[in-house]
């Protein structure tokens, strides 16, 4: 698998600064910069995948100057897999690459139980603490409100789970609520 280089950066998501990089690679001999992957070089999929193919050309542009090709390359059909989930309304899956082959995790079709209620429709094999970190070390980006449909627990539940384990020093929070993510820090 090619790895990372002077010339090849992944990044699992697009935030502005990243023109730097752009910048970098248009006054050096040239590069790749792809949105969408970890940097373990796991395709995770690029949010809003075709707003960034029409935005980043002008951002190029506009702001740095330069003509650079921007282009869509969907691996393993994550973002057709992606898209018709949404389409349904139903959660993203959960799509891993491993062994050479694509394995796709579909979270049931479940109701987040209000806040303050005391019941929980399904017990859980796992701790939630336990629980919240695994999904977290797959979606960094992933909401409590997301977490808590995921594993059928009141959003109460999952934020008491995740400052116990940022009172730990198990987990972190990196950015705001909207838009950042979680470090899971064991």
């Amino acid at each position: 698998m090619t790895s990372e280089s002077q010339n090849l950066e992944w990044k699992e998501s697009w935030h502005d600064d990243y023109l730097r990089w752009v910048c970098g690679f248009a006054n050096a001999q040239g590069g790749t910069l792809v949105i969408g992957k970890k940097d373990d070089g796991t395709p995770v999929g690029a949010p809003n995948a075709r707003r960034l193919m029409e935005e980043l050309p002008n951002k190029m542009r506009d702001q740095l100057g330069i003509m650079a090709d921007v282009n869509l390359v969907v691996e393993n059909g994550m973002e057709k897999i992606r898209d018709a989930c949404r389409s349904a309304g139903i959660s993203d899956p959960i799509l891993r690459t491993d062994l050479g082959g694509l394995w796709i995790e579909f979270t049931p079709r479940a109701q987040t139980i209000p806040e303050g209620s005391q019941k929980t429709p399904l017990k859980t094999p796992l701790k939630t603490p336990e629980l919240l970190l695994q999904y977290l070390q797959e979606d960094a980006t992933l909401s409590i409100a997301e977490i808590a449909t995921r594993i059928r627990k009141d959003i109460a539940t999952i934020k008491r789970a995740a400052k116990k384990l940022q009172l730990e020093g198990r987990l972190k929070r990196i950015g705001p609520d909207k838009g950042g993510r979680w470090e899971v820090t064991e």
